[in-house]
């Protein structure tokens, strides 16, 4: 028989060299999904070098941490243990990305959430500091000015090589510290957003961390696709679209595409309009040209030209002359020997036909 005493080999070992971790205590405390996504923000943080408000900081877009660190769950599952983590009170988030459209998010420790659990306890190396955790807390109003929704300090990536993604073609312009009439204006947009959001049902608070944490483009756009999504809780609907960025739905494409194509039919009304109009304007110049050009002639003239017509009008129309002579003060005669003296006008002065 071996020897009893000494430790056996594990049977099983991970070929992943960082595999996730988990915490039986702190999964019964918070939400096993919870417990994962905390301690795995907590590794990152612990070897970021992204200083930010006096803590460290890790950034990821929801389709990273997805690919990186959590394949079998889903973004929208991911995104839902955040907000869960965040509500808890155990994570803040912040807003350092040079563009004001770029969709990485920035995760830090609340150290003073985090000494409430019962199943974990903080290192001496994490401090608890008061102005960090302040500034990103729920209660704090989006429109505070030292804290502008658009951030323009400089994202620092983790690595040399990596670079925050997703940042949309728009490019927005973000306001100087000083400009306050920008700032206002940056202000008007907030304030409009919340008070759409609102009107579709949201709560003031969450149409405040919407508006403070997304573009104001992908609200606008996710307001508009609403309508189309035929949700049950079109409010509840609305806030997982906006934080999980939808796709645009397939009844707004096609409704989209219906009103590109009446624009189109009015735009080629209005262009064959247009262009009729100026047929008729070229027209009536032309004729007051002519007119013009005949009253300034002597009678003797007039009639010279008058019997030009005549033979135009006989070479041109036999059919008018197959059973002898029309009647001359007939309109159909009128009208065509009109025409044949207006041809022979347009000739000599030199216009077109």
């Amino acid at each position: 028989m071996g020897d009893m005493s000494r430790p056996r080999k594990r049977l099983l070992t991970f070929n992943d060299p960082q595999p996730l971790r988990i915490d039986r205590r702190l999964a019964m405390e918070i939400g096993f999904l919870e417990s994962v996504v905390l301690l795995q923000l907590e590794f990152l943080i612990s070897i970021s070098h992204n200083e930010r408000e006096g803590q460290f900081w890790t950034y990821h877009t929801l389709k990273q941490l997805q690919e990186r660190h959590f394949p079998w769950l889903s973004q929208a599952t991911i995104c839902r243990t955040i907000q869960s983590l965040e509500e808890k009170g155990l994570i803040v988030r912040g807003h350092f990305n040079r563009s004001g459209f770029d969709r990485t998010q920035w995760f830090a420790l609340n150290y003073e959430g985090i000494a409430q659990l019962k199943s974990i306890r903080i290192g001496e190396d994490a401090p608890i500091l008061q102005s960090a955790t302040s500034v990103f807390q729920d209660a704090k109003p989006v429109l505070h000015d030292e804290t502008p929704v658009l951030q323009t300090e400089v994202t620092i990536p983790e690595t040399t090589t990596e670079r925050t993604t997703e940042i949309s073609n728009n490019n927005a312009a973000v306001p100087a510290s000083g400009d306050t009439q920008t700032t206002a204006g940056v202000r008007d947009v907030v304030v409009a957003l919340v008070r759409s959001l609102a009107d579709a049902g949201v709560t003031k608070k969450r149409a405040e961390r919407l508006v403070a944490r997304h573009t104001p483009e992908q609200i606008r756009n996710q307001l508009a696709f609403l309508q189309y999504r035929k949700a049950d809780d079109p409010a509840a609907v609305l806030v997982r679209a906006i934080e999980e960025d939808w796709a645009v739905p397939a009844e707004y494409q096609k409704a989209q595409a219906e009103r590109e194509k009446k624009d189109r039919l009015r735009s080629r009304r209005r262009q064959k309009a247009e262009e009729q109009a100026a047929e008729a304007a070229a027209e009536e110049a032309a004729r007051a040209a002519q007119d013009n050009w005949w009253n300034a002639l002597e009678p003797v003239e007039r009639e010279k030209l008058i019997a030009q017509a005549e033979t135009a009008l006989r070479a041109n129309n036999a059919f008018l002359f197959v059973n002898g002579e029309p009647k001359r003060n007939g309109v159909m005669y009128q009208t065509m020997l009109d025409a044949e003296r207006r041809r022979l006008i347009s000739e000599l002065i030199g216009e077109p036909k």
